[in-house]
């Protein structure tokens, strides 16, 4: 689990089902943000475990604000789907 990675710390999460979310926090210590925007603005990283077809647009905005992402497989619904994230993080979008 990345949360016991050294030098890692898992400081929020979110999921858009806030009663599961409020479940898993309990279990692992922590904090759930109230929305994805709240939770990018507050990490320096971030762990997309969605259904594939939301990958892209979670990334898209962590991407966005200059958030490393760690994507569960498949990265994508599509191949150019997941190519544009690999272009957007090279050009430092």
């Amino acid at each position: 689990m990345l949360a016991n990675t050294t030098g890692a710390k898992l400081i929020l999460l979110y999921d858009a089902d806030q009663a599961k979310a409020a479940r898993v926090a309990q279990e692992l210590r922590t904090a759930v943000a109230p929305s994805l925007d709240a939770l990018l603005s507050e990490v320096d990283a971030v762990s997309i475990a969605t259904t594939t077809s939301a990958h892209y647009d979670v990334a898209r905005q962590a991407i966005e604000r200059g958030v490393h992402v760690f994507i569960e497989k498949p990265i994508t619904d599509t191949i150019e789907r997941g190519q544009a994230l690999v272009d957007s993080r090279r050009a430092g979008a």
